[in-house]
C-alpha cells in the first residue's frame, strides 16, 4: 500500500502546490492528513485542500490540528473525510483518528484534555 501522508500545510500555497504536484506526479492508495490545514483560519484555504483531495479520487482520510478550528471537523465529516473519533480499515490496516490536541502553552483553538483524549480513543484502541 502506497501512502502519502502529511500535515502542517499551515495555509502554505507552495505547500499546497506541493500536494498536488506529488497527486499530478505520484499514485497513492491511500492519503492521510493529519492535521493544521490552516493557522486559526480561514475556512477557504481548507476548502482549497479539501478540493485537491477529492478531485484526486483516492481514498483519504483527515482530522483536524490544534491550529485549526473545531468545527473545520464538521467540513471534514461533510466531506466524507474525516476519523476523528473512528476507526477505518483500510488496506488491511486500521487507521484510529484524533482530531486537534493535547493543550498546549500556545493557546490553540483545538485541543483536548487527556481525559477526553482517552474517552475518545479508548473505545477504538481497547477492542
Amino acid at each position: 500500500m502506497k501512502l502519502l501522508c502529511f500535515s502542517d500545510i499551515h495555509n502554505s500555497k507552495s505547500g499546497l502546490a506541493k500536494l498536488e504536484r506529488l497527486l499530478a506526479e505520484n499514485e497513492y492508495d491511500l492519503i492521510v492528513f493529519a492535521g493544521d490545514a490552516t493557522e486559526l483560519g480561514p475556512k477557504e484555504f481548507l476548502e482549497k485542500l479539501v478540493q485537491t483531495l477529492l478531485e484526486n479520487k483516492v481514498k483519504a482520510v483527515a482530522v483536524t490540528g490544534n491550529r485549526d478550528f473545531p468545527q473545520f471537523e464538521d467540513f471534514f465529516a461533510e466531506k466524507k473525510l474525516s476519523i476523528h473519533g473512528k476507526k477505518a480499515k483500510i488496506g488491511g490496516f486500521e487507521f484510529v483518528g484524533l482530531g486537534g490536541s493535547n493543550p498546549t502553552p500556545f493557546n490553540c483553538p483545538n485541543t483536548r484534555s487527556e481525559e477526553e483524549i482517552y474517552g475518545i480513543l479508548e473505545p477504538l484502541v481497547g477492542e
